[in-house]
């Protein structure tokens, strides 16, 4: 199919968003566990479905001085997670690229089974972007690092 990304937006947007790629650098990864991924992408694409995930600038900004460990909070929180797995207004107040990216792969892990290790045995709300490339690093495991992908202004499928 097209080429599609589930993000969430800062800026004018604000939100959780699902469209096509555009234009600018990307760093990409993708899980071992390709029924991981599916399930993940299906998940952010149902709670982006109608922008209902509000972009947080205060809990992104926190979670850079925060503890990312999979202690009580992070736990409880990655239960709600999956359990809101295809719900279309998550009850979530307010995320930020990491944690909205970190919350769709815990929700997917708790549908599906799979045991949190790695890079998904994390306080999503407490995981900024540079520690989540930390964590996927180290998780060669259940992890790759595909390299960079570069998308040119002509390359842009459809324009936002």
């Amino acid at each position: 199919g097209d080429p599609e990304v589930v993000q969430m937006r800062g800026g004018k947007q604000q939100s959780s968003l699902s469209g096509p790629v555009q234009q600018g650098l990307y760093k990409v990864y993708s899980p071992k566990d390709k029924n991981l991924g599916d399930w993940a992408a299906q998940i952010g694409q149902m709670w982006s479905a109608d922008k209902k995930v509000p972009y947080s600038k205060l809990k992104c900004v926190l979670s850079v001085v925060r503890n990312s460990g999979f202690k009580n909070g992070g736990k409880a929180a990655s239960e709600k997670y999956g359990a809101q797995a295809f719900e279309n207004s998550p009850r979530i107040r307010g995320a930020f690229c990491s944690h909205f990216v970190l919350a769709a792969y815990q929700a997917a892990a708790k549908q599906i089974g799979t045991p949190f290790k790695g890079a998904l045995k994390v306080d999503a709300e407490a995981t900024s972007v540079r520690t989540l490339e930390h964590y996927l690093k180290k998780d060669s495991e259940g992890f790759d690092f595909k390299g960079y992908l570069k998308i040119e202004p002509e390359d842009v499928i459809y324009k936002e």
